[in-house]
């Protein structure tokens, strides 16, 4: 169940993540695009982050053990 639900709520999250990218593409007035600047700088700076403090952050969240995510993102 709860491998169930956090394949689930990840699979959102990468839903979401390409929602929002094909919302910043359509920019078309300069406070737009200035948001799509800023977008892509915050996207970069979460990006440098070490896998081992995803998993963490996100075992703390759903209150599940670490090797519980790390597993659900080698299953294929």
């Amino acid at each position: 169940m709860n491998r169930t639900m956090v394949a689930s709520i990840l699979t959102l999250g990468v839903w979401a993540s390409m929602g929002h990218a094909v919302l910043a593409q359509t920019a078309s007035t300069p406070e737009e695009a200035n948001l799509r600047t800023a977008q892509q700088s915050l996207d970069t700076d979460s990006t440098g982050r070490s896998t081992v403090s995803r998993t963490e952050a996100l075992a703390t969240q759903f209150k599940v053990e670490s090797q519980v995510v790390e597993n659900l993102r080698t299953t294929k």
